[in-house]
């Protein structure tokens, strides 16, 4: 079963280095992490091609607003274990 085929989990799209730093700049070294072993990750990773997922990425959550319907972006750092 795929993960990101259930109605309650949000899209997951794993960005370039490039890609993060344009969106985020300085605070990539500020965001929580995400476990290398989330199922969601990894159903992410195989749709965009990605064989080996990096530590140190990020990931790009979309959530569906309740109220307006449009996504809202939340950002995670991609880790191997949570301290």
């Amino acid at each position: 079963m795929d993960p990101l085929n259930h109605s309650r989990v949000p899209m997951h799209i794993i960005l370039t280095s490039k890609e993060a730093e344009a969106e985020l700049g300085p605070y990539r070294s500020r965001l929580p992490g995400l476990l290398v072993t989330d199922p969601a990750l990894r159903s992410a990773a195989e749709r965009q091609g990605i064989e080996e997922i990096e530590i140190g990425s990020v990931v790009k959550i979309l959530r569906k607003s309740r109220i307006g319907g449009a996504d809202t972006p939340y950002y995670r750092v991609i880790v191997s274990n949570i301290r």
